[in-house]
């Protein structure tokens, strides 16, 4: 199967990306649009129904869609910050986290955007909720923040760690693994109270995510897959075919999963991680998200403004 990627909005590593120390004119061959504009970098995607969604990214730049991706729109959230990461616990509870301790919620999905209190003006990098009550954040140094309504307030965890956190994600209120610079896997079993080393592979990690109640991957640099079939207590190696750095992950359908990264990087497997393949994205520039949209297609943006979209 030779996926096609399409540019729809055509919008360098993120520097905190790359902190941890580790095209032409015309349609190519593959048929993927060209550039419409410049803009800047979006970091994160999140449908939440067949027609609603959000990216978000640099210099707090926010895009909605009504109309499952067709078409994009601008909103004003009033932040300047670069916004990193975006989730919904449901169709009407969302929360954005992003730098300078930035954090802005939801509970009328999306139509108002309202900022929380972090307690903290450190970098956020990502958000994890189970239900519209728990959820956590992890940012620069190790920071762990914790909620248990709604995102009101925030209550620092002890990491254990000074290494800056990249990725968060909870299989329910009690399990949850966070990844990041030095490859760090930090794991706990009782909602965060308590964190564990549970590896360290040397080279940053920059997504995780549970596939199921066991089964978990995390991606990063040098083209890193690890796959855990125990909720991250041992992981080993799959083979991704690319020395590129690795950004974000998602799963598809039945043993389907894409991964996106630097210089727009797409892999694609079909048999559950035993082999990935390579997919043309057109686009240079580095794909910070990836994902299923309402329609159970594949989206995945990055690099100046770039949203791209390919059948699964």
């Amino acid at each position: 199967m030779n996926t096609k990627m399409t540019i729809l909005t055509a919008g360098a590593l993120i520097g905190t990306l790359a902190a941890c120390g580790d095209s032409g004119d015309s349609a190519g061959a593959d048929g993927v649009a060209p550039r419409a504009s410049q803009g800047p970098a979006l970091m994160d995607l999140a449908f939440i129904s067949a027609s609603k969604g959000w990216a978000v990214g640099e210099s707090g730049h926010a895009l909605e869609t009504a109309d499952g991706g067709d078409t994009w729109t601008p909103r004003a959230l009033g932040t300047s910050a670069t916004l990193r990461a975006i989730t919904f616990a449901d169709s009407l509870h969302g929360w954005m986290v992003g730098s300078e301790g930035c954090v802005l919620a939801t509970t009328d999905g999306g139509a108002t955007w309202t900022p929380r209190v972090s307690g903290t003006a450190q970098l956020l990098t990502d958000i994890d909720f189970v239900d519209d009550q728990n959820g956590w954040i992890v940012g620069a140094d190790g920071l762990v923040l914790r909620t248990s309504d709604g995102g009101d307030t925030w209550t620092p965890q002890a990491s254990g760690t000074a290494e800056g956190l990249h990725a968060v994600a909870f299989a329910d209120a009690s399990i949850g693994l966070a990844v990041g610079c030095g490859g760090v896997i930090l794991r706990t079993a009782d909602g965060g109270a308590r964190w564990s080393l549970q590896a360290a592979t040397g080279r940053a990690l920059h997504d995780v995510r549970f596939l199921d109640e066991t089964k978990v991957r995390a991606v990063g640099a040098g083209g890193q897959i690890l796959i855990s079939f125990n909720q991250g207590l041992t992981w080993t190696t799959e083979v991704s075919g690319t020395t590129a750095d690795l950004l974000s992950l998602c799963a598809g359908e039945g043993w389907t999963a894409w991964i996106a990264g630097d210089a727009g990087t797409i892999l694609r497997t079909s048999d559950d991680g035993y082999t990935w393949s390579a997919r043309s994205s057109g686009e240079t520039g580095a794909l910070y998200a990836i994902t299923l949209d309402g329609r159970d297609r594949i989206r995945a943006a990055g690099d100046a403004d770039a949203i791209l979209v390919a059948a699964p």
